[in-house]
């Protein structure tokens, strides 16, 4: 398996505004350079050149690398890869599951965040853009709230 089994094209994706509702997280200077197909992301910081990790299960960001060079070098770790990439998740997908078609990722039939298993089964092609926006308006919405909250009202737009 290697990183462009793990990862789709950017080729149609309109980069500049695929994370318009995760800004409230990673503020507006950083650009997508790699999607998982497990519906994370890779984002490089346009002033700093700094490589962020966005978890899409846990509404996170991170720093992975201090360059585009460094993140090069992560993407040849086989530690960094398991642990970014999802492989466990995504590969009986990638094996027999549904086939993405061009601009899709694997993502939530029900998010974890709200009560969904992380697994497999609960996985679906779904359209980048759709999965990025729901789920940066889904975390917006609950980011404020302690831990085991029960959710009972989410607005997706």
């Amino acid at each position: 398996m290697t990183i462009n089994d793990l990862t789709i094209p950017l080729d149609g994706i309109d980069q500049e505004n695929l994370l318009d509702e995760w800004v409230w997280l990673t503020g507006d200077s950083r650009l997508p350079v790699l999607l998982t197909k497990a519906g994370d992301a890779f984002l490089q910081d346009r002033k700093s050149g700094e490589i962020l990790f966005l978890d899409t299960v846990e509404g996170t960001l991170q720093t992975v690398a201090n360059d585009g060079d460094s993140f090069s070098q992560n993407l040849t770790d086989t530690e960094f890869v398991m642990q970014y990439f999802a492989v466990n998740l995504v590969a009986p997908l990638l094996k027999s599951g549904p086939a993405l078609e061009q601009k899709q990722v694997y993502g939530w039939t029900r998010p974890p965040i709200l009560g969904g298993k992380y697994s497999p089964d609960n996985l679906e092609p779904t359209d980048a853009s759709v999965h990025f926006s729901m789920l940066g308006q889904i975390f917006r919405q609950v980011k404020d709230l302690p831990d085991g909250t029960p959710i009972g009202d989410i607005t997706i737009t």
